[in-house]
């Protein structure tokens, strides 16, 4: 047991001079000292400002007790009464000094000790009524000594940096040791096998005498330490039959030349047909060699030194290449750019040139090495490829456009025949087909002047329905207020159909049937995206839905568009309220 506590000792005194000990006891300290000072702080603050209190509570006790009687005294010149007063003051305690001044200024008595340093003072008028009219006779200056509040607050200062410094390492200390106990002696045993293992010993088995995450480390150690011994004998093993086949390689040596020959002129062969050079510089001598088809892209025959090669590149691209190449032999940072070059024929080619610096056993960077390809067919392809997109996002925006134009048509012919029909339902009902035909045009009307021909900008959108509505029924705004709060979230075209019927038909009843008798209110539409999640309100201030309407089950053709709408298209949730008004919720999955 001695011995084993001994060998505690000089382990412990190891980790808290180094490593994760020195850094943990140092972070404790500070933390510790900051909450201390923290502390002493507030309790100093707080007993000065109890101590400023009890002199500013002599001072009012001044003014209650002395203020008259003073005024008296000096106004009926008792002088005897003016000093037993000034003596009764000096009695209270921290008063130090004691003046009375006439209404000029000019000092009439005084007591104590006069200074302007570490004292409080307060002044207070000296009057006296005579035939009803207050007369001044000047004022009194009392001043109060700070020397015992500054000492008292010293002295308690140093008791509680001593009581707390001593607490602060106690715990520290405590908490180091109980780190050590439970963690650190067992990092120090862990790293002695660690240290045994990469010696090329796999005998040693961890055990630390644990249950708990310490005792799983080990345990996950000590199979590693299974694993690599397994592997090592596996080692041997293949080492053995490589050196064998390597017997059998050196006797076929010529072969294998002829075959790296082989080899190489294929790589050559693919380099020519795919236009890949690949290049290799020496950052020694900063001597430049590429394979033949490097020297095909720059049409030159003779390699040129590393300047002249990046000389060849056009002077936009030139600084490019040359922060690059410069990056890579100061950094190791690699790159890959596409690029325009002039070849020494003045031909201009676009090439793209990549740079995975080589650094030798000691981590310097000794070569730089890449390739560079003649990407001028990739460039019209890609030209090719972004021209075919271009029609077809132009023959998409003229599909939107005809289709709105088209259903422009159907919905002016609705209007017209609302115009020439005289039964009233007839022509609402040709007028809600039309505003219907309108939310679906505003589909292909927001896409035709959009960039984006897959989503929709819900706030353009809704706000040409919403407006069209209003034309609709000729609402006046004066009347009637759309107050509408749309946040800029992009929606698919498969939901901006129903959304936008849903919004057209809950406005059109709400116009219809919210404010009857021109009766002036508003109509609001808010829409918020709340995560993956698309949440609608459409509310008004008129005089709501009579308590014994069964909305979901209603014969309105409008109500029974928006439950399929929500419930069957966007496969949504709808609720509604009927409280100072009608408001609808509804909510549904934003499509991705």
């Amino acid at each position: 047991m001695n011995n084993k506590s001994e060998g505690l000792k000089p382990l412990f005194l190891t980790f808290l001079s180094r490593g994760i000990g020195r850094r943990f006891a140092g972070y404790i300290l500070l933390f510790s000292s900051i909450i201390t000072l923290c502390i002493t702080a507030i309790q100093l603050l707080n007993d000065y400002r109890r101590d400023i209190n009890i002199i500013e509570n002599h001072f009012q006790e001044i003014k209650t007790i002395y203020q008259d009687t003073l005024s008296t005294s000096i106004w009926v010149h008792n002088k005897n009464g003016l000093d037993l007063q000034l003596d009764g003051m000096m009695r209270l305690p921290t008063i130090l000094y004691v003046r009375i001044d006439d209404e000029l200024g000019k000092k009439i008595a005084q007591r104590g000790k006069h200074r302007e340093q570490r004292i409080m003072k307060s002044s207070f008028e000296l009057s006296h009524i005579h035939r009803e009219k207050v007369v001044l006779l000047g004022q009194m200056i009392v001043y109060a000594d700070l020397d015992e509040v500054y000492k008292a607050l010293f002295n308690k200062l140093v008791v509680i940096l001593i009581s707390q410094t001593i607490k602060t390492f106690l715990v520290s200390l405590f908490i180091l040791l109980l780190f050590y106990l439970l963690i650190g002696r067992h990092l120090y045993t862990m790293a002695e096998v660690a240290r045994e293992v990469s010696a090329g010993s796999f005998k040693p088995m961890l055990d630390i005498g644990r249950d708990d995450e310490l005792s799983d480390v080990a345990s996950s150690f000590n199979d590693m330490t299974s694993k690599l011994s397994a592997d090592k004998l596996h080692l041997e093993e293949l080492v053995k039959i490589r050196t064998l086949k390597l017997v059998d390689e050196i006797k076929d040596h010529k072969e294998t030349e002829a075959k790296l020959r082989s080899s190489q002129e294929l790589l050559t062969k693919m380099g020519t047909i795919a236009k890949i050079g690949g290049w290799e510089v020496d950052l020694e001598t900063m001597t430049p060699t590429w394979t033949g088809e490097v020297g095909t892209i720059y049409e030159v025959e003779e390699i040129p030194p590393v300047e002249e090669g990046i000389n060849f590149y056009s002077p936009e691209s030139r600084p490019i290449i040359q922060k690059a190449f410069e990056k890579l032999i100061a950094e190791g940072e690699s790159y890959d750019l596409e690029l325009q070059l002039i070849t020494a024929k003045g031909q201009y080619k676009w090439v793209r040139t990549i740079g995975a610096p080589i650094y030798n056993e000691t981590g310097k960077i000794i070569k730089a090495i890449g390739i560079i390809q003649d990407i001028a067919e990739d460039k019209k392809a890609k030209e090719l490829i972004k021209s075919s997109l271009k029609e077809k996002e132009t023959l998409l925006h003229e599909i939107h456009h005809r289709v709105k134009n088209n259903m422009t048509v159907i919905s002016s012919l609705l209007s017209m025949q609302a115009r020439k029909s005289h039964d009233e339902r007839i022509k609402d009902a040709l007028n809600e087909s039309q505003s219907r035909v309108y939310a679906m045009s505003a589909v292909h009307e927001t896409l035709h002047n959009s960039e984006n021909l897959s989503e929709i900008d819900l706030q353009s959108y809704l706000s040409k329905i919403t407006t069209s509505v209003f034309q609709t029924y000729s609402t006046d705004h004066r009347e009637v207020n759309l107050k509408s709060d749309i946040e800029d979230s992009p929606i698919s075209i498969n939901q901006a159909y129903p959304t936008g019927l849903i919004i057209n038909e809950l406005i059109s009843n709400s116009l219809k049937h919210a404010f009857p008798e021109k009766k002036k209110g508003e109509i609001s539409v808010c829409m918020r995206r709340r995560d993956k999640e698309l949440e609608m309100v459409i509310n008004d201030d008129g005089v709501g839905i009579p308590d014994d309407f069964d909305w979901r089950n209603t014969k309105s053709m409008g109500l029974n568009l928006v439950r399929t709408l929500v419930e069957n298209q966007l496969d949504g949730s709808i609720d509604m309220e009927n409280q100072n008004g009608t408001k609808f919720t509804i909510k549904f999955n934003i499509e991705t």
